[in-house]
């Protein structure tokens, strides 16, 4: 039965999903995504620069990062 706020519950879930499936790559696909969002939530920086507040990157402000990549 799905749940009052419109997604299945764990049970459903666990019904539909074939026996088959590896959760494991579920699990890498999941931290792949995580470790999207945070990469690219780390690169935004944002400084005061003389009084005014800039937004960048770090790509474009370090070396090292820019060698990361």
């Amino acid at each position: 039965m799905t749940s009052l706020t419109g997604f299945p519950s764990p049970a459903e879930l666990a019904e539909r999903t074939p026996a088959d499936r590896d959760r494991a790559i579920d699990v890498i696909r999941i931290t792949a995504l995580v470790g999207v969002v945070v990469g690219h939530t780390v690169m935004a920086t944002s400084v005061i620069r003389g009084g005014v507040l800039r937004w960048d990157n770090l790509l474009t402000t370090s070396t090292t990062f820019q060698a990361l990549t």
